[in-house]
């Protein structure tokens, strides 16, 4: 989820990219844009995609005919995760690329990043570790036992410790930290990026492109190994989502038009769309996520299906149905909350089943949407709140760190 999926807000910085007019025949490569609202609704979709798929941990959902429908639509939900990465690729190497060579630029980053991401996921670490443990109404004991290996968490190398837990049984669960996999591997991203940004020079989407392929062949591998635990979570076997972006944003720096992406886009899209579809419309578990087929299409169909709406959505027309729909207040403000709402949606979703549990018991038929919807609406509270009393505030002193470029951003151009 960002994930970050950590992408609720994004620096000021400047980018060629393509200006966003009703007459798609009319955008010009050297033009620069202000406000690409559809970004905010990709960010806004990805969260609540990923929030869906995890609302199935709402165990009180009856497995009768409409509540098998329902795990069957949510599960794809993953893929909420790679639309975070694709973006979030795309967004960090255009931030570099537009301040590259400015005064302070590397270390302003690496503070701006922190500021953004640092005070909510601290936050969350400690009160899970030293406070929730000692509160018995949380039901969590668990913590404690996994507090002996809480340095993987505060170091950024959850998804090392989530591969761990699933080579070991023994281990302590992760419980609640099963989501933070993704934030770790975003900030390892994060950490030395900037370094290959600046080894590559102008070099920058060839090399993006190669990583893509080393990455998919390695999880290929991976794949034909049987670990499918590892491919999902393993640094390496994950970036080409961070990759693909990146390769679109040097892209578009290096003054390529956009429309020669546009076509290819829209056949990449209903192809992704239809690798997913196999296990939605047939319910064979061979088409599902942790098969031989999900380790060696449907990663690589989310990492490009996810590029290819990213494409479309810097190309669309601002009076185009896409945008309108991508630009709806809902999904908006969604995006707006998205990394708190990825940070705590999961003991959130906890706390939610278990009072459903203790109050109502199972749920059939159209209730379960209500219930599910109920969750989702308590994640985005949950998320609103840190948004006012720790994101909002910690983003503040970002003043201190000034940047004077600027590049399109979801939501319009903000301060990097």
């Amino acid at each position: 989820m960002q994930l970050q999926c950590d992408l609720s807000t994004i620096p000021k910085i400047s980018v060629p990219a393509v200006h966003v007019d009703a007459n798609p025949k009319s955008h010009s490569e050297s033009r620069s844009i202000a406000y690409i609202p559809a970004l905010d609704g990709l960010r806004g979709l990805a969260i609540l995609t990923v929030v869906l798929h995890h609302s199935m941990v709402i165990r009180v959902i009856e497995k009768d005919h409409f509540g098998k429908a329902i795990h069957a639509i949510f599960t794809p939900g993953w893929i909420g995760v790679d639309l975070f990465f694709v973006l979030s690729g795309f967004l960090i190497t255009s931030i570099l690329l537009a301040n590259r060579g400015e005064k302070g630029w590397l270390p302003t980053f690496y503070a701006r990043r922190a500021l953004r991401v640092l005070p909510l996921y601290y936050s969350v670490v400690f009160f899970c570790f030293w406070v929730a443990p000692y509160i018995p109404a949380f039901h969590a004991g668990w913590l404690r036992e996994l507090s002996v290996d809480q340095l993987w968490y505060w170091l950024h190398g959850a998804n090392f410790r989530r591969i761990e837990s699933h080579m070991n049984p023994l281990i302590p669960t992760v419980g609640w930290f099963s989501t933070f996999w993704s934030l770790a591997i975003e900030e390892q991203f994060y950490l030395v990026w900037p370094l290959a940004v600046i080894a590559s020079g102008r070099q920058l989407l060839r090399y993006s492109l190669l990583g893509v392929l080393i990455v998919t062949v390695m999880r290929f591998y991976s794949g034909i190994c049987g670990s499918d635990l590892l491919t999902y979570f393993h640094t390496v076997t994950r970036l080409d989502g961070l990759l693909l972006g990146s390769a679109l944003a040097a892209y578009l720096k290096n003054g390529l038009p956009l429309e020669q992406l546009a076509k290819p886009s829209k056949y990449i899209l209903p192809a992704a769309a239809l690798a997913f579809g196999l296990q939605v419309f047939t319910g064979m578990p061979q088409f599902g996520r942790s098969t031989y087929y999900g380790q060696l299409v449907l990663y690589s169909a989310s990492s490009w299906g996810c590029v290819a709406l990213l494409v479309l959505a810097l190309r669309a027309p601002a009076t185009g149905l896409y945008s309108r729909c991508m630009n709806s207040s809902f999904l908006r403000f969604s995006g707006k909350l998205s990394f708190g709402m990825y940070v705590l949606n999961k003991p959130v979703l906890a706390g939610w089943a278990l009072l459903v549990g203790a109050v109502a018991g199972p749920v059939s038929g159209p209730f379960s949407l209500i219930l599910v919807a109920l969750g989702v609406a308590l994640c985005m509270l949950a998320a609103w709140l840190s948004w006012i009393c720790i994101e909002q505030p910690a983003m503040r002193l970002k003043r201190y760190f000034p940047t004077g470029s600027t590049v399109p951003q979801a939501g319009g151009v903000i301060t990097n």
